[in-house]
Formats: structure tokens, C-alpha cells, sequence
């Protein structure tokens, strides 16, 4: 026995993990069972009732899918090289930069994967709560063959077609290496594996390499954006507006009166939403991984975003890529966007040993903005350091301090000490 599993058996850990693990176990038993005898108290559709509507593959493009756990509905659909997705051709989505995706998830493996072992996925629930009691009822999921975009869409149409549908799923993610979806990993993934645990299967997601678009899509264009929700990213970054889409607020209810009634009209619209939600996921990865990918279009990407994609990269510690970025941006017209490109420029120089070009940027940045407090103390450590100008740093750091706002605490300090240095080697009177 090792000196963990001592210590935790002396603290009682162990016995209180044991007990833990067959409460857990006893709770997911009381939910089976309640499950169950929902499912049995409800009355079979009348005959009258089953044929009042047509069938449901009538209506949307798909068929049954029997397994040996039961049947489900799937839908399909394909869409083709040439079409658009908002101003995107879906062949163009196909060129994804794995390595940029891989730099958005911060996950390496991802770079080592091919456009085409990847896996969107989203998926329609009976409540935004993600608790043991919400059902995924429509699990989308979709992937590129060659330029071709490939959708499916697996829907239970009852309770108890669930488990035949998670057992589907579970072939689709396994023939896949890497997982793209939109606040996934706080919803999509979590609610899914609480459905396989609840059917008593093996959760295939639990260790795939994941893309979670909501995190860089907040921090490369959430500065600008009104919200991150998926359609306002939809809107702003590739032009798609949506005609007459069904509220998100709408889904649940819609399902819950498809229960009762099995009128295939009230779902069409579920189904259109969730198409173009997976749709929407292969665009926005794209367009964030052309702000941090080689060479980007600066034309057509606004400055604060490309700015935002620089510091990522200086983030992710892919110092040349984002130095090329702030290259470009130090000349840019945007006023503010170019002054921080320089200093972000200036302490990269810096890092590199290049104080000489850092210092060039430094004293452009005073001739634009003799306040700019910043280049006036880099500078001065340059003079000081570097050209052992004393008396130029001395009066860089003086009008430093002079300026206003005035500083408070350490920094203020910092500077009082290197004016007392400065003015020592001047062999000048300390001045307060």
C-alpha cells in the first residue's frame, strides 16, 4: 500500500470517495427507474392520431435507422463546393489551416489532423439547464468529404430512442480525431455524457482532441461585438443573416408538442436551425483561423481584430507570427489600434535584442505623442543603457513624472529611483 492510500484511509478519504461513488451510483438508478416508468405511464398514439399527419420523412430528406438498441430518425443533407454559407463557398470552408485550429483550441494534436477526420457538432435539448433530466433530442453533427460539407442529423423522436441514437453517435465520433463546436464544452459535451452514463454506455467524446469556437471568438472580435451568440458571430464575420429562423427560445416547446401530437411540421424549422448552426461552425473556424494563420488579410480584417489575434499568438508563445501582425498594424490608420501595435512591437524588439529598432519605434511614438508616458520611460532605458545617454534619459524620465495623471505607488517609485540614479551620474542636486 502506498503512503496516499494510507493517508487516505488514517483521514477517512477513501471510505467517504466509496460512499460517494454508491450514492452517485444509487441516484443514477432512481433517475433510470423514474425514466422508465414515465416512459410506461404514457399512452400509446390511437391509430387515428399516428396517421393524422404525414410521415415525417415526407417532410425532411432522411429515413429510420434500426439498430439492435431500437430505431431513430436521421436527416442528411450535402452541400456542395460551389454553394455559399453567408459570403463563404463551401469549398473554401474545406481549406481550414489545421495549425491555426490548433492554435485557437491550444491543443497540438489538432495540427496533426486532416480537415476531414474533423467533427462538428450541436445539438437541440429539451432545456439550457445540461442536468441529468434534459434530453439531446436532435444531436447534429457534421464533416467535410473532399469539398463537400456532409450533415447529419439524429433525432429521437421519442425517450426511448435514445439510447439507439447515443450508440449511432458513438460510430460517428469514433471514425473521427478532433471535435469542433460552439460552447461545447460547457453544454454540448457535458450534457451528452451525462446521457451516455444514464444509458449505460461508453462516452466516445470524453478524450478527443476539442475546438471550442466560443472562447476565441470572444477574445478575437467580442471587443467589437454586441454578444458572442453564434448568430451575431453569423452576421458580423461572413455575412450570413438568417430568413425566418426559429427562435432558440422556441425549440424546446416545439419538440415537447411534437411529442404530443407527431406533427412533422412543428420540427421542420428545428431541423433548418440546427443545419445551419453546424454550417455556421465550419465558417467561423475558418475566419478566426485566417486572423491568426500566415499572412492575413489586413484589407479586409478589421485592425482591432488582427491586434487581438496578435496578442493570442503572443499568448500561445508564436512570437514571429504575431511580430509579422504588429508589423503591419504599426503602420495602420487606425490611431489606437496602431499605438498599442508599437508598444506590443517595441517589447518584442526588446525581448529579441533588438533595443535599437525598439528604440526607433519609441521615439516615433513621442514625435505622435509627446505624452505618451511609456515610450518616454522605454527610451530612457535605452538612452541610459544603451547609448549611455544620461542626461537625455534624465530628462525623458523627468517629464515623465511631471506628467499628468499623475503615478501612484510602485511605478512612481520605480521612476523616483531611476531619476536619483540618473541625476547621481550627472553629478547633479536631487531635486524633489
Amino acid at each position: 500500500m502506498g503512503v496516499l492510500d494510507r493517508l487516505r484511509r488514517i483521514t477517512g478519504e477513501e471510505e467517504q470517495r466509496k460512499k460517494d461513488a454508491a450514492d452517485r451510483t444509487g441516484e443514477i438508478k432512481n433517475l433510470r427507474q423514474r425514466v422508465e416508468a414515465v416512459m410506461a405511464r404514457r399512452p400509446p398514439l390511437t391509430t387515428r392520431e399516428a396517421t393524422k399527419y404525414p410521415p415525417l420523412q415526407d417532410l425532411i430528406a432522411g429515413e429510420e435507422i434500426t439498430t439492435a438498441q431500437g430505431a431513430f430518425f436521421m436527416a442528411k443533407e450535402s452541400r456542395q463546393s460551389h454553394q455559399l454559407h453567408g459570403n463563404r463557398s463551401v469549398g473554401k470552408l474545406a481549406r481550414l489551416n489545421m495549425t491555426a485550429a490548433a492554435l485557437l483550441a491550444n491543443n497540438p494534436a489538432i495540427a496533426r489532423c486532416r480537415i476531414a477526420e474533423g467533427l462538428f457538432l450541436d445539438t437541440e435539448t429539451t432545456g439550457l439547464s445540461g442536468g441529468t433530466g434534459t434530453l439531446a433530442f436532435m444531436i447534429g453533427v457534421g464533416w467535410f468529404a473532399g469539398d463537400t460539407f456532409v450533415t447529419h442529423q439524429i433525432f429521437v423522436r421519442d425517450f426511448s430512442e435514445e439510447r439507439a441514437a447515443l450508440q449511432y453517435l458513438t460510430g460517428i465520433v469514433e471514425a473521427k480525431k478532433f471535435l469542433i463546436s460552439f460552447n461545447g464544452k460547457a453544454f454540448d459535451v457535458n450534457l451528452l455524457a451525462a446521457r451516455y452514463v444514464l444509458n449505460r454506455l461508453k462516452n466516445p467524446l470524453e478524450n478527443i482532441p476539442h475546438l471550442d469556437l466560443l472562447f476565441p471568438s470572444r477574445r478575437l472580435c467580442g471587443h467589437r461585438l454586441e454578444n458572442s451568440r453564434l448568430g451575431t458571430l453569423e452576421q458580423q464575420l461572413f455575412g450570413l443573416y438568417r430568413d425566418d429562423d426559429l427562435p432558440g427560445m422556441e425549440i424546446t416547446g416545439r419538440y415537447f408538442e411534437w411529442l404530443r401530437r407527431r406533427d412533422p411540421r412543428l420540427v421542420l424549422d428545428i431541423f433548418k436551425h440546427n443545419r445551419l448552426d453546424i454550417l455556421s461552425l465550419a465558417a467561423l473556424a475558418v475566419h478566426l483561423a485566417e486572423l491568426i494563420g500566415p499572412c492575413p488579410d489586413a484589407s479586409s480584417s478589421p485592425p482591432q481584430d488582427l491586434l487581438a489575434a496578435a496578442r493570442l499568438l503572443q499568448n500561445r508563445r508564436e512570437d514571429a507570427s504575431a511580430k509579422d501582425i504588429l508589423d503591419s498594424l504599426a503602420a495602420c490608420d487606425h490611431v489606437a489600434v496602431r499605438g498599442e501595435a508599437q508598444r506590443l512591437l517595441s517589447l518584442t524588439l526588446k525581448k529579441q535584442g533588438d533595443s535599437a529598432k525598439a528604440a526607433r519605434l519609441w521615439e516615433g511614438m513621442l514625435r505622435e505623442d509627446p505624452a505618451d508616458r511609456f515610450a518616454a520611460v522605454e527610451l530612457a532605458k535605452w538612452y541610459e543603457h544603451g547609448c549611455r545617454n544620461y542626461q537625455a534619459a534624465h530628462d525623458l524620465v523627468a517629464q515623465a513624472l511631471a506628467r499628468t495623471p499623475p503615478l501612484q505607488g510602485k511605478e512612481r517609485a520605480a521612476l523616483r529611483k531611476r531619476l536619483l540614479r540618473l541625476q547621481a551620474r550627472l553629478r547633479s542636486p536631487v531635486s524633489e
